[in-house]
């Protein structure tokens, strides 16, 4: 297989974990009793930081939101490297390959801290990066 489709198989998965992510923060379904009660203190718990009142409820949904857009750009930067494999290939090689890496990273986050879903989902797009960084320029 060659970069462009690996790429473009990494963006829709990337894509798709964009679009799982942001579903979960905008629609949170707490899993038990205990964990609605920890969510309520997040949100009752206020604190002034730079002049300003937060909550770490704040922090918590303001910190997935900004993971949600760094996805977004993933995906969209993925697609596009697609493209470049084919027309400048020493231009794309390192910049998959740093972006294989930055979704290793990712899955290993979400292996150690999170769960399946985002772990599966990341792993499968590096290796689709990985592979297109690999074929990249390889003919």
């Amino acid at each position: 297989m060659t970069p462009r489709p690996l790429c473009r198989i990494a963006a829709g998965l990337l894509a798709f974990f964009a679009a799982a992510h942001t579903y979960g923060m905008l629609a949170p379904k707490e899993p038990t009793v205990q964990a609605a009660e920890v969510r309520a203190l997040m949100d009752s718990v206020h604190f002034d930081i730079t002049g300003l009142s937060r909550s770490y409820s704040d922090f918590y949904f303001g910190f997935g939101m900004l993971l949600s857009t760094f996805l977004v750009f993933s995906a969209w930067l993925a697609w596009r490297l697609g493209g470049l494999a084919d027309g400048a290939p020493t231009l794309a090689r390192p910049l998959l390959a740093g972006l294989a890496v930055t979704v290793v990273v990712v899955a290993a986050i979400c292996w150690r801290w999170f769960f399946i879903p985002p772990a599966a989902t990341a792993t499968l797009a590096a290796v689709a990066l990985a592979a297109a960084a690999a074929r990249t320029g390889r003919r």
